[in-house]
């Protein structure tokens, strides 16, 4: 077992006949490493979540690293593998398989593969149930199937399942904790997602300012709810304060994170996009082309950001008739979504269209 190497029966056989140990022996001790798993968990889980508090250690993300180093049909095969190695070992019901099953859960879903991302979802709660402090865990997998729900569009369900673990699993934290804040700002989104505009301006406004308060206006997350704000204000059709929201948030980004950083470009984007909706082409094509190129300056071509802004930058050029233009962009598209995620996912259709 290799947690990411394919197992070698021929090598593992070579090594058992050398250390003189009998099959049995070698079960017995997979038996008592389970149990002293078992045995440990909770200790090890209460001091892990300790340290990570304390911002000593941070939460590894399996599926990131292997994105740096694979395509995603490349990561998806190494981390089905790791799940099985863990399951033989382990069983299937361990704080490591259900971890696990969370990155194999945010991994399909991001690749459009909605079901299977569900039921990951489901096995790695039910891999949670019963340990001490598979609670924490649990309500963190509850707010992943939310965040799935939205992906959807089953605003909803997505909803129901945010009030529940804000009123059922942290209800007695403070009304200004950031766990509760985080979840609060997910609504707010779901909230603009059902066209309840009104409401969501309101929350991202409160938001802003209760995160400006605490974290400072450079904060990521104060940051965030400017965004977000911003994204209401475009719902509204109100572009001139979308606008001017954009350009601080993009003056700060830069100068906390730098000009090419992927949320600096995200909301240069952004802006771009307000252009187009105001028929501002020529502004919209040279930020287009602009975001376009740092992309692929630091993601290269292929990436799944430099292919989404080769889209929009391709719809840009699609208004303005430079149709030759943006079909050579969507093609490109298709093509790397294809050998990346195959013909039926449903980047791939979008960028089809």
């Amino acid at each position: 077992m290799g947690f990411g190497a394919p197992m070698d029966r021929e090598k593992a056989s070579l090594y058992l006949r050398a250390s003189m140990r009998s099959q049995e022996m070698l079960d017995m001790e997979i038996d008592h490493a389970k149990n002293s798993y078992a045995s440990s968990l909770n200790y090890q889980s209460e001091k892990l979540q300790t340290r990570r508090q304390e911002r000593v250690i941070q939460y590894g993300d399996f599926i990131d690293q292997y994105l740096q180093q694979r395509t995603m049909a490349e990561a998806e095969k190494v981390c089905r593998r790791e799940l099985a190695d863990l399951c033989s070992v382990l069983g299937t019901a361990s704080y490591l398989t259900g971890r696990l099953r969370q990155e194999m859960a945010t991994m399909t879903s991001a690749m459009g593969r909605w079901s299977e991302a569900e039921d990951f979802l489901l096995q790695a709660m039910q891999s949670m149930h019963g340990l001490k402090s598979g609670g924490t865990y649990i309500c963190d997998m509850l707010l992943t199937l939310a965040s799935l729900y939205y992906s959807q569009e089953r605003y909803g369900e997505a909803e129901e399942l945010y009030s529940d673990v804000l009123q059922n699993h942290l209800q007695s934290l403070p009304a200004e904790d950031l766990r509760r804040l985080k979840i609060t700002t997910s609504l707010a989104a779901v909230y603009r997602s059902q066209g309840r505009l009104n409401i969501a301006e309101e929350w991202y406004t409160q938001l802003m300012g209760i995160h400006s308060r605490l974290l400072g206006i450079e904060h990521v997350v104060t940051l965030a709810d400017m965004g977000g704000l911003a994204y209401v204000l475009q719902d509204q059709g109100r572009w001139s304060e979308a606008e001017d929201l954009l350009q601080r948030q993009i003056e700060l980004l830069s100068k906390h994170f730098g000009a090419t950083h992927s949320r600096t470009q995200l909301s240069l984007s952004n802006l771009a996009a307000v252009f187009e909706k105001q028929g501002r082409w020529q502004e919209a094509k040279a930020l287009g082309e602009q975001v376009l190129n740092t992309s692929i300056a630091t993601l290269g071509t292929d990436h799944p950001r430099t292919l989404s802004r080769s889209s929009n930058l391709a719809a840009i050029l699609d208004h303005q008739g430079l149709w030759e233009e943006a079909e050579k962009l969507y093609l490109r598209c298709v093509e790397a979504s294809q050998k990346d995620l195959g013909s039926d996912y449903l980047t791939t259709l979008v960028y089809m269209g």
